[in-house]
């Protein structure tokens, strides 16, 4: 969601905006072309697939991928947001150009074997070259819980971030309180609960 400086450079700079449902804001519909080939921070190290899984941009055909994926209330139903009842396909194709425009945030799709099976998302604390911390989420369909993916994904998703962005000093989640398999996931993941208490439990990852 944009605030209210990303909102004026919009504005000043022709770029459309819609109202994203699921973020509750206004967001940009546009895509520049160079976003996928960003480039990561200095001294970025690659980090190898984890047997099979990897994270990859969403492409722009892959809205009904998406929805199938997210349209079910039980995903939804440990995440911060309210579910969208109905998803429409409208909705699952804005959420795709969203997820491409990276100017606070990254968001992958998860592939396992080819098939794409959920969603990772870093969320920058700050904006532009302030990138020293954010908050990491993620969500799988329904159809591959209990396949042991969430742990693969964490742990990949973590030093992959740290590879990327040479001034990431810390990562957060946030889990529900009712969502012991998520908190499981992130201590597999070398997470330690966090400081913070807002009806969240909070996790903490520094870089070591």
């Amino acid at each position: 969601m944009l605030d209210r400086e990303e909102l004026e450079w919009c504005h000043t700079n022709g770029v459309p905006l819609g109202y994203d449902p699921v973020q509750i804001g206004w967001v940009p519909l546009s895509v520049e072309e160079d976003i996928l080939s960003r480039a990561p921070d200095a001294a970025a190290t690659p980090v190898l697939p984890d047997e099979g899984l990897s994270l990859r941009p969403w492409r722009t055909d892959e809205a009904g991928v998406l929805r199938g994926l997210l349209d079910d209330p039980e995903v939804w139903r440990h995440l911060p947001e309210d579910y969208p009842d109905p998803l429409t396909d409208e909705v699952a194709a804005e959420l795709v150009a969203i997820s491409l425009l990276e100017h606070h945030h990254e968001v992958r799709a998860v592939e396992v074997d080819g098939e794409v099976v959920g969603q990772v998302r870093l969320l920058f604390d700050g904006h532009g070259a302030d990138r020293s911390g954010a908050e990491i989420s993620y969500w799988l369909g329904r159809a591959h819980w209990g396949r042991g993916i969430g742990t693969k994904l964490v742990r990949h998703a973590t030093e992959t971030a740290f590879a990327r962005h040479a001034s990431l000093e810390r990562l957060t989640a946030r889990v529900h309180p009712d969502n012991s398999a998520s908190a499981a996931v992130l201590a597999k993941a070398g997470y330690a609960h966090g400081p913070r208490s807002d009806g969240w439990v909070w996790f903490q990852r520094r870089r070591t």
